[in-house]
């Protein structure tokens, strides 16, 4: 997968979980692990007008 594909799999997962948070951990933006085809992922969002992947790295495989 492209990062740009991983990114949004990772968004579409997380989106329901997401728009379930309270204004002020928008504003801090959360993190989470989750994995992808046997590799690890760090995963943070950022919510301007709607949520983004912030950043997203590969920790380890």
């Amino acid at each position: 997968m492209e990062t740009h594909e991983i990114q949004r799999f990772f968004l579409a997962g997380a989106i329901d979980y997401l728009n379930q948070l309270s204004p002020n951990t928008k504003k801090y933006g959360p993190s989470y692990l989750n994995g992808l085809n046997g590799a690890t992922y760090v995963v943070t969002f950022k919510y301007t007008t709607k949520w983004e992947i912030n950043s997203c790295v590969k920790w380890m495989r």
